[in-house]
């Protein structure tokens, strides 16, 4: 019904957070599990199990750091899903929000 140009619309934004990283301010603009912002890749590629056991809707940093990550999990969680959230807790300890707006940068964007 809406062609080509829509598919290729659609998949811009994850591409677009491919060749991105985002040094969060607020966490507004950052999606807390598809964004690169917290370790050297997308939290659900780096934590696969535990972004199996993700049940919430919310999806920003802002989001899920006003919420508690443990609150958004299912109840039971398979033991590769619990030493994730262990590794999450950790790096989750050292991240402080702040009230200005997340900043995105690209290796390519000072290329030719």
């Amino acid at each position: 019904m809406f062609g080509t140009h829509w598919s290729a619309l659609r998949d811009l934004p994850p591409a677009y957070q491919r060749i991105t990283t985002v040094s969060v301010g607020n966490g507004r603009n950052t999606s807390f599990w598809h964004d690169t912002w917290l370790v050297d890749g997308p939290l659900a590629l780096k934590m696969p199990a535990l972004y199996s056991h993700f049940n919430g809707r919310l999806n920003s940093v802002h989001d899920i750091m006003a919420l508690c990550v443990h609150n958004l999990l299912q109840q039971r969680l398979s033991t590769q899903a619990s030493e994730e959230l262990q590794q999450l807790t950790n790096l989750l300890g050292d991240v402080i929000l702040e009230n200005v707006p997340d900043q995105r940068t690209s290796f390519y964007q000072d290329g030719d």
